[in-house]
């Protein structure tokens, strides 16, 4: 039966090259809030940009973080954990790309 050896051999085919260009993009962990201040905090340290962490500006445990002239995002609580969508949002605010800090 080569016809469904074919069958099952592109299947495979096809959920390799779907999982290695999606793994090529980046890391897909969750990080914490407190982890993704330290890498923006190296970045800019790395790519001599101004950084400003704010933990007066923002409602409850939220604080405003600010990178290089126009960056600006809003962080949640330190302790808790960022999504990956989170992540993308707030280095899109801050005008990083994430595959440099994550």
């Amino acid at each position: 039966m080569p016809g469904a050896m074919n069958r099952q051999n592109r299947f495979f085919c096809r959920f390799d090259l779907l999982l290695d260009s999606r793994t090529e993009v980046y890391d897909t962990e969750k990080v914490k809030a407190g982890e993704f201040l330290k890498k923006v905090r190296r970045y800019a340290k790395e790519n001599n940009l101004n950084y400003r962490w704010v933990a007066a500006h923002g409602k409850g445990s939220h604080g405003t973080l600010f990178i290089g002239r126009e960056g600006r995002t809003t962080v949640k609580d330190l302790k808790k954990e960022l999504g990956i969508g989170a992540v993308r949002a707030m280095c899109k605010q801050l005008f990083i790309d994430p595959k440099e800090i994550v």
